[in-house]
């Protein structure tokens, strides 16, 4: 398969009518930057037909400068990683929508250990963009404007039923790592926790860029990048976590 077949293969694959193809030796960043401009054109189209406001349709597509300079920064690449692929399937759905600080996507939930929340029950899964301050008072507001917006523009949709987010930025490690009353640790406090897997090569890659980080030469220039590698090699847990919020929980 050539990069320009592999490129429509994904076209189909952003909309729905294909499975995933195998991209070929040849592909690179800079393609995956070709496909991604292909999802947020599908995005535009479906955001539009909703008629979700262009602001937030320009918002959410601050995805792509995002991910082009995170590679830049990484790889000394210009384009978008290809391990990005999945994440701009959902751009393409027009599901995914920016809210201020916060993202959001209408999905259903495979959860079972959320009291009230059911295997199947539609759930907005939460998304937290980098590149800007985590402003806890922002992050409320994103919080507030999530379900009336998408029982605006989903209408077809069974409402959903909670906030949800796994992340790396949930980890019971982190508000002493980070800084007890900080930022970080106010942001957890916004929900309720749940615990999550076994993680340290995801923290690595949002703190530092790698998934693997050698302790011996990574930089220690900020107070959580220093205690994530002390916990790294003291060999002690760095997990994920999760969250929710049932609709009746958020504050207006």
């Amino acid at each position: 398969m050539s990069n320009d077949d592999a490129l429509t293969a994904l076209t189909a694959w952003f909309s729905g009518q294909a499975e995933r193809p195998e991209l070929p030796e040849t592909w690179d960043e800079a393609w995956t930057l070709c496909a991604v401009e292909e999802a947020v054109r599908l995005e535009r189209s479906e955001h539009a037909r909703r008629g979700i406001p262009r602001q937030i349709t320009t918002d959410t597509q601050l995805d792509v400068g995002i991910w082009t300079r995170h590679c830049e920064r990484t790889l000394g690449k210009t384009g978008i990683a290809p391990m990005h692929l999945g994440w701009f399937r959902l751009h393409a759905s027009g599901k995914l929508c920016r809210l201020g600080r916060l993202q959001f996507a209408i999905e259903t939930t495979q959860w079972d250990d959320v009291p009230g929340l059911e295997k199947g029950d539609s759930v907005l899964g939460m998304h937290i963009p980098a590149e800007a301050p985590l402003d806890i008072a922002e992050c409320r507001k994103s919080l507030a404007a999530a379900f009336p917006f998408f029982d605006t523009h989903f209408p077809e949709l069974p409402p959903a039923k909670a906030i949800v987010c796994s992340s790396w930025m949930l980890g019971d490690w982190l508000p002493e790592a980070a800084g007890v009353g900080g930022s970080l640790d106010q942001f957890q406090q916004l929900f309720h926790l749940l615990p999550g897997s076994h993680s340290p090569g995801s923290a690595c890659y949002f703190i530092f860029g790698y998934r693997e980080v050698d302790p011996a030469t990574a930089p220690r220039d900020t107070t959580l990048r220093r205690n994530l590698l002390a916990l790294l090699e003291a060999d002690k847990p760095v997990n994920s976590g999760r969250c929710y919020l049932l609709r009746g929980e958020v504050e207006r």
